[in-house]
């Protein structure tokens, strides 16, 4: 166990089958022929994203085989902002990997919530003791 990173610990019994990649590609539409800078393709990155979902790991847990890890994780972000996983969500079979992947989404879209709602308090209460302390 000494010298073993946590991620060879975990091995994914699910991967997208070719049918499903087959639909995520078509969902996707022009997105499938993107790479990544490092040349990742979009296939590989899914299953990557699929990997932490799964396993509920952190993303530097992610296995080498997937390409860097921080890569995945600002393209998944960048996903999340344009809004593609909700085709890659609907395009995947039952069970699984699509649920654990309609978690995770969940789970950042609360995030992101949490935050932009933190932000608005915070600025609201910077404007208004801002105009404290013009009136004083």
């Amino acid at each position: 166990m000494a010298g073993e990173k946590v991620s060879d610990m975990w091995l994914v019994t699910e991967h997208m089958t070719t049918e499903e990649w087959v639909r995520v590609a078509a969902a996707l539409g022009g997105r499938t022929g993107a790479r990544a800078r490092r040349g990742s393709s979009t296939r590989r990155f899914v299953n990557a994203v699929l990997w932490v979902a799964q396993t509920r790991a952190c993303w530097s847990d992610l296995p080498p085989l997937f390409g860097p890890w921080h890569s995945v994780y600002v393209r998944f972000l960048r996903w999340m902002r344009g809004d593609q996983w909700h085709a890659v969500v609907e395009a995947l079979q039952e069970g699984g990997p699509k649920e654990e992947l309609r978690r995770m989404i969940q789970l950042y879209v609360d995030k992101g919530i949490a935050r932009d709602m933190r932000r608005k308090v915070l600025a609201a209460h910077a404007s208004g003791a801002q105009l404290g302390m013009r009136e004083a």
